[in-house]
């Protein structure tokens, strides 16, 4: 059991990343969901989540509740072991919905508000409203009460130091929130990969990071540059963006929030009329592997022809959190169809609460794979990104 008297949990290292899975298109609504196009404001989601935080951990004394929260988490909805409430409110839970279930814990309400009104009104005012299970294989949860911590809303999350947690009494306990506990916590806040509009929700990341065996030692071991004695990447070659490592997953994900979301796009420049071309994608996993070990992910960006493509690659690598959207100009150059070498600036969509790992990097064309790391280390905590180009697209080991 969880000592009070500390009010801080046992810390351990930073972990990375591991389960393939194939994540949900689209689902269909709870029935009582009221259509809503836009997510709430960002007070009145915070207000939700806290409220919803001490709710659930006072419903987490009832075994049934716990072995519910798990069971539902375990199905990775959306490829994380998350659970967007608006989809499960109204599942059974011992003979009771999940949502009356709650509204037997609710405190402090409005004279002339009733509790399982204040449910409804949640998932109304807070569609993606969030439930998280850290940690979600150490949670023996028999005989286990996890804490349940309020996630950070519209800001930083390298910036936030602690986390606001609630107990089973109500009671509330402060967790770091940049090192990751040890023991099984619940996070609520809002899911990140989850859209919802017209009543129906999406999963917007559909490709899945998955797990690679290679050691650190290994990963360090590729980070060589070096450049070919022939062309290697040919006509009719495929371009292939095929893994990365953090040093310090938590600097772009912090541990409350589960596996990262990334963003890759390739930028490339049509020789004859100077237009760029963009080819883009969006990877999310869970946060299950060691860190001594890196995510492999298989994106297959695009087949190589010299009378299409230039010389010049760019890949820029966004970690997708949300927030207002934003745009950075950046001054390109290529190489067009006479030889010579011409400027383009390109533009980048991303979100106020994104974290640009890298925007824009050049990789020439003669760059020999199989394997080619990219270290972000000198501003950044330390990033590799492995690129390969093959006519066979085989993981190089």
């Amino acid at each position: 059991m969880f000592n009070l008297k500390s009010v801080s949990l046992k810390l351990g290292l930073p972990i990375l990343i591991c389960i393939t899975f194939s994540a949900c298109d689209k689902q269909p609504l709870s029935p009582d969901l009221k259509e809503s196009s836009k997510q709430s404001s960002s007070k009145i989601s915070a207000l939700d989540c806290d409220e919803f935080a001490r709710t659930l951990a006072m419903s987490l004394e009832d075994k049934n509740v716990r072995s519910f929260v798990k069971n539902e988490a375990l199905k990775m909805q959306d490829g994380d072991y998350d659970i967007v409430y608006s989809m499960v409110n109204t599942k059974d839970v011992n003979g009771k919905s999940f949502e009356s279930v709650l509204a037997s814990k609710i405190k402090g309400l409005a004279k002339g508000v009733s509790a399982i009104d204040r449910m409804k009104g949640m998932t109304e005012s807070t569609p993606l409203l969030n439930i998280f299970v850290h940690n979600i294989d150490k949670w023996q949860e028999g005989t286990y009460e996890p804490l349940v911590a309020v996630g950070a809303i519209g800001v930083k999350e390298n910036e936030v130091k602690t986390l606001k947690a609630y107990d089973k009494m109500g009671n509330i306990v402060f967790l770091d929130a940049q090192t990751p506990p040890e023991t099984p916590v619940i996070v609520v806040s809002l899911n990140e990969r989850m859209s919802f509009d017209k009543g129906v929700f999406t999963n917007k990341f559909k490709n899945v990071i998955s797990h690679n065996s290679a050691k650190k030692s290994r990963v360090s071991s590729l980070r060589v540059m070096y450049n070919c004695t022939y062309p290697f990447r040919e006509d009719d070659k495929l371009e292939s963006a095929k893994g990365t490592w953090f040093s310090d997953l938590s600097h772009y994900e912090a541990w409350a929030n589960g596996g990262p979301e990334l963003r890759i796009i390739y930028t490339v420049f049509n020789k004859s009329n100077a237009a760029a071309v963009n080819f883009q994608n969006e990877l999310s996993t869970t946060r299950a592997c060691s860190a001594s070990e890196f995510w492999s992910f298989n994106y297959e960006v695009f087949y190589w022809q010299s009378n299409t493509y230039s010389n010049e690659i760019y890949v820029s690598f966004i970690e997708v959190d949300g927030g207002q959207s934003q745009e950075e100009t950046s001054s390109l150059s290529f190489t067009n169809s006479s030889g010579t070498t011409a400027g383009y600036t390109v533009k980048t969509t991303y979100g106020s609460d994104d974290d640009i790992i890298r925007l824009n990097y050049p990789i020439p064309k003669l760059l020999c794979p199989p394997s080619f790391w990219q270290s972000c280390a000198e501003y950044r905590p330390a990033t590799d990104f492995w690129f390969y180009c093959s006519n066979d697209n085989k993981l190089y080991n």
